[in-house]
């Protein structure tokens, strides 16, 4: 392959120092179970795609180049909880807290601007505040060894920019997911039936954002809409 003049062949490897602490709980006869941790990790030469800009507007930047963040700081706060609320229902609650910043980032991409800007102190991209994950089953014994089965899951995110230069248009705002299921099965589990609705609400969202041509235009993938469906499996 033909490495183009715009772009540095070499980029630093990243050196991270990490710092974890937690503990476990348990309670009401074993039913209830907490565990919470905080962690840190301070990165060197942090790693992270961009595009590598032309010294001149007439030549299309060059994209998917990797460069390093001279310093780079994630910290943050995990709780996760499951209860088992009954014989038949269970429960589970997941909240999790993330500071990620650039430390040292004075030559990152600026949006629509030939040069570099300083983004230390902002936000690492792809890496929202706030992430939150709940769900409930449930399960009933029937006659002739069956057992009827049901489930909603919910998951959280705050808002986000999906490219490194966090130019307007890779901003994902705050969105939730919910997801059904309810099906029958033997207790054994040699076979199951299920019915299912992803994305209940059909929330509008993004898995990825790519630059296009580092121009302020961005190219986006869409998240699945609202979908049905049923699954049957079944093992010997």
């Amino acid at each position: 392959d033909v490495i183009s003049e715009t772009v540095d062949p070499t980029f630093e490897p990243e050196r991270a120092t990490s710092y974890e602490i937690g503990l476990e709980s348990s309670g009401w006869e074993e039913r209830l179970r907490v565990s919470l941790a905080m962690y840190q990790t301070d990165v060197d030469d942090y790693q992270v795609l961009t595009i590598c800009r032309p010294e001149t507007p007439f030549v299309p930047p060059v994209r998917d180049n990797v460069t390093n963040v001279s310093k780079a700081r994630l910290r943050g706060v995990e709780l996760d909880t499951q209860l088992q609320a009954s014989e038949q229902v269970d429960l589970r609650l997941g909240l999790a807290w993330s500071e990620a910043r650039y430390r040292d980032f004075a030559n990152a991409p600026c949006v629509m601007a030939l040069g570099y800007c300083d983004l230390s102190g902002k936000r690492i991209f792809n890496a929202p505040e706030w992430s939150a994950t709940a769900g409930a089953a449930y399960h009933r014994p029937l006659v002739d060894g069956l057992e009827l089965f049901a489930g909603v899951d919910y998951s959280f995110r705050s808002g986000y920019y999906a490219t490194l230069e966090g130019g307007p248009g890779s901003y994902q705002p705050s969105y939730g997911l919910t997801n059904l299921r309810v099906g029958l099965r033997r207790s054994d589990r040699r076979w199951e039936a299920q019915l299912w609705v992803r994305n209940l609400f059909d929330q509008d969202y993004i898995t990825a954002v790519q630059g296009y041509l580092g121009a302020g235009d961005y190219v986006a993938q869409m998240g699945d809409q609202r979908s049905i469906g049923l699954t049957a499996k079944t093992h010997w």
